[in-house]
């Protein structure tokens, strides 16, 4: 990034770059901005409370490598900022819309060290010569309306809707077997197993599990559903069983 940024101000002549955060490389940060003679215009910024300083920018890139949800992708999106990132899993896809708030850029474990310097200067360029920025910024706060509270706890709401019917189903498919044990469980084919999985992973990457509520208008969720969702949870996000589970109790 610091190497992409020293190419692309060749360009953008008043392009400058911050770096929050505090980690082990900071030495070597250091001593690669003085490498390039850039110490007037990228500085490292520390740890710092972030609620008010993503207004101060007009656009983040990430440029790591292999991203998760990530939360500075989202409050950065959240600010309005037009984001630059690779087209790694996960995070960067679900907050950079390709030509739309930013750019996403091919990327390959194969490429070269060199090409993605150059692919990141040549995205940052683009976006402050080209791109229209109140553009991007509009889609930027378009993207990032989809994982407000309220519009992510009613997708838990459905989910937790869908799988107690069908436990319901399931139940009343044991009552009416004259073979069947009596028993309380759940019974999902393989195919739904997984179905639920995904849909579990999926919805706690969108962010819930850091600010979870559970829905209102489910009256109860039975003990075996309960021990199905930790049993999701634990392969989707270790986040989901502590909060989504306890919630669940509460509200039955």
């Amino acid at each position: 990034l610091v190497r992409a940024v020293a190419l692309a101000r060749r360009n953008v002549r008043d392009l400058t770059l911050d770096i929050y955060g505090k980690g082990g490389l900071e030495q070597e940060l250091r001593e690669l901005i003085a490498d390039e003679k850039a110490e007037s215009y990228i500085r490292l910024m520390g740890q710092q409370d972030m609620t008010h300083v993503y207004a101060e920018y007009s656009g983040y890139i990430a440029a790591s490598f292999s991203e998760g949800f990530g939360l500075s992708l989202m409050e950065a999106t959240g600010s309005g900022l037009a984001m630059i990132g690779f087209d790694v899993p996960y995070g960067n896809s679900t907050f950079i819309a390709n030509e739309e708030n930013g750019y996403l850029l091919p990327f390959s474990r194969e490429d070269q060290v060199d090409a993605r310097v150059r692919a990141l200067a040549r995205a940052i360029i683009r976006l402050f010569t080209e791109a229209d920025l109140e553009a991007f910024h509009q889609k930027s706060y378009a993207i990032a309306s989809e994982f407000l509270e309220e519009k992510v706890a009613l997708r838990w709401k459905k989910l937790f809707e869908k799988l107690a019917a069908e436990g319901e189903r399931s139940r009343t498919f044991l009552r009416a077997s004259a073979t069947a044990r009596t028993r309380r469980s759940i019974c999902f084919s393989a195919a739904r197993r997984e179905a639920v999985h995904s849909e579990c992973g999926r919805l706690c990457f969108s962010g819930i599990c850091n600010f979870f509520r559970f829905p209102t208008g489910i009256a109860s969720i039975p003990g075996t559903l309960l021990r199905y969702f930790r049993n999701c949870a634990r392969r989707s996000c270790a986040c989901f069983s502590v909060e989504a589970t306890k919630a669940a109790k509460r509200s039955a």
